[in-house]
């Protein structure tokens, strides 16, 4: 058999080779190798992103690859590779060439002119040669604004006049003086005429059937005669065909299911199933995370009355819907000649602050009481012998005392806090989702 017989018979009959891809790389059940369909599917999670977090093309929700960069080639600091922005300037404001947008080097020599001052006469600073100050003989800065904030035309930097009306008549809202904007439509969505997009007048009237009710059957606030809209459920979320609040799907009147997630598995609080959190996580973690908790109200309700350790609770906090705990760890050698152990006088024992060992801190971002006890609650069972300083409304810094210290058992030590902390709030409370990094 020859080169080309070899290449030729590379794809059977049914065009698929010896691995079972065709040419795209697609398998017979129509996936590639990295488990996405054709339409960009994952065949594990059933969503365009992977176990991983990222999509076919390679990019998380957030839109970035692997290494931090999005498909325009920039982090999320807005800077590429090279680290230049957008506009071609790295962080200190210079582009490749050495000159900031103004055109001055580090030197403050301006490129055109070669002096430290450029054509305008102003200097890197914005200082005019001839007034000494921001401003030039007219009034005007380096930018072309005077003392109010306003070009020689009128306007500012945003494009508006002094009375708040752009080179087009429109405001800030984008209204002209008589109240409408470029569609013709005021602030309540009426034209002059006194209709809306939807041919509805201020009373409820269409304008083209000259009733209640548009062409389409359906009135005003989008209802139809028998008061269901047009995916079929009532003002009061209760669904035509199921007579519950959700429909034959399992999907209520906003679109999500019991559980909260919608058909994307996008959750009403904000954030993605996959994104959730998966004990593994916590392997990756180094000397800081950050958990965000997304109460289940219910859960919660049921978590606090069945509890002991609610004395004192606030209804402020018992209606907290979301917070975020800072856990962090870090070591100290402390001093050696010094190693003492004091009394708090309360439940917990403290080590000296010279000695060696590790130090613990939890910052929530909404002080919550409950929140904080179960935190500590966990500390001591995962380490009883830590100490607990008294914490503030909002920290709780804690030490464990050790001879010898070192790195990998510190990570160790917030790795271990923390997913008994995620273990039982995700549990019992609701949602809970670990990022390493804020």
């Amino acid at each position: 058999m020859g080169i080309f017989d070899k290449f030729r018979n590379r794809y059977d009959k049914a065009g698929f080779d010896k691995d079972g891809r065709d040419r795209d790389g697609f398998n017979k059940a129509g996936f590639n190798k990295s488990n996405f369909n054709r339409s960009g599917f994952n065949k594990v999670t059933g969503t365009l992103y992977g176990i991983s977090g990222f999509d076919k093309d390679g990019f998380n929700r957030s839109g970035f690859d692997r290494d931090g960069f999005n498909k325009d080639g920039f982090n999320k600091a807005g800077f590429d590779k090279d680290g230049f922005d957008k506009d071609g300037f790295d962080k200190a404001g210079f582009n490749k060439a050495g000159f900031n947008k103004d055109g001055f080097d580090k030197d403050g020599i301006h490129k055109e002119t070669g002096m430290l001052y450029n054509t305008l006469g102003f200097d890197k600073d914005g200082i005019h040669k001839e007034t000494g100050m921001l401003y030039n003989t007219l009034g005007f800065d380096k930018d072309g604004f005077d003392k109010d904030g306003f070009n020689r035309s009128g306007f500012d930097k945003d494009g508006f006049n002094k009375a708040g009306f752009n080179k087009d008549g429109f405001d800030k809202d984008g209204f002209d003086k008589a109240g409408f904007n470029k569609a013709g439509f005021n602030k309540d969505g009426f034209n002059k005429a006194g209709f809306n997009k939807s041919n509805f007048n201020r009373f409820g009237f269409n304008k083209v059937t000259g009733t209640l009710y548009g062409i389409s059957g359906f009135d005003k606030d989008g209802f139809d005669k028998d008061g269901f809209n047009e995916h079929s459920f009532n003002k009061d979320g209760i669904h035509k065909e199921t007579g519950m609040l959700y429909n034959t799907l399992g999907f209520d009147k906003d679109g999500f299911d019991r559980e909260g997630f919608d058909k994307n598995r996008h959750h009403r609080l904000g954030f993605y199933e996959d994104d959730l959190y998966d004990p593994k996580q916590i392997d990756e973690i180094d000397d800081l995370v950050y958990v965000r908790i997304f109460y289940d109200q219910v859960k919660k309700q049921k978590k606090y009355s069945e509890s002991t350790a609610t004395f004192g609770i606030t209804r402020n906090e018992l209606e907290c819907k979301q917070n975020v705990i800072t856990l962090r760890i870090s070591s100290d050698k402390g001093d050696s000649t010094k190693f003492a152990r004091l009394i708090s006088g309360g439940n917990f024992d403290f080590w000296d602050h010279d000695s060696s060992g590790y130090y613990f801190q939890a910052h929530l971002k909404t002080n919550e009481e409950f929140l904080k006890k179960i935190i500590i609650k966990q500390m001591r069972q995962c380490y009883p012998e830590m100490g607990a300083y008294p914490s503030s409304s909002l920290s709780i810094f804690s030490f464990l005392g050790r001879e010898k210290v070192d790195v990998d058992f510190a990570s160790k030590i917030l790795k271990k806090i923390t997913r008994t902390i995620c273990d039982e709030i995700s549990a019992d409370l609701g949602f809970v989702l670990i990022k390493k990094r804020n």
